[in-house]
């Protein structure tokens, strides 16, 4: 990868059930990142870092059942904003007890991907209020939403 001068790389279905992120055991929801540490792991080791894109939405916290592609990614905004933060938080508080701060403050953050498609207005503005979440609970820069056009 060095000769091809690439530095960061950014994927889509992070959060997809696939991953395996979380599943509900007892009445409670846990989380797993071992399919995702396996995929940092990989692109560390090799000298590339991730844009963390926080999407598509786990099905256990999405709203509704709306997806795209052939593997399905739930576009749904979460049903409850707070689980929501919650996961991203705990995924960030792990990357950093895993990698350490420096180096995930070195990785780009997104939200989600064309919101503007995804979301209405009142979910904008509650993801507003997740990346404020995630700035003071995981001390690490989180941001932005990529928009078509």
């Amino acid at each position: 990868m060095a000769d091809c001068g690439f530095r960061y790389i950014r994927f889509h279905g992070l959060l997809c059930d696939e991953m395996g992120i979380c599943s509900i055991k007892n009445g409670v929801l846990q989380y797993h990142f071992a399919y995702v540490d396996a995929l940092f792991f990989i692109l560390l080791e090799i000298g590339i870092r991730p844009i963390a894109e926080f999407g598509f939405m786990p099905s256990l916290l999405a709203s509704g059942e709306s997806t795209q592609f052939w593997w399905k990614g739930n576009v749904t905004p979460p049903r409850d904003y707070d689980a929501w933060a919650d996961l991203l938080t705990a995924l960030i508080s792990h990357w950093i007890r895993r990698y350490g701060k420096e180096e995930v403050r070195t990785w780009y953050f997104e939200i989600w991907n064309e919101q503007d498609k995804a979301f209405d207005s009142e979910a904008a503005e509650k993801r507003v209020s997740v990346v404020d979440v995630l700035d003071g609970k995981a001390d690490t820069q989180a941001g932005g939403t990529a928009a078509e056009g």
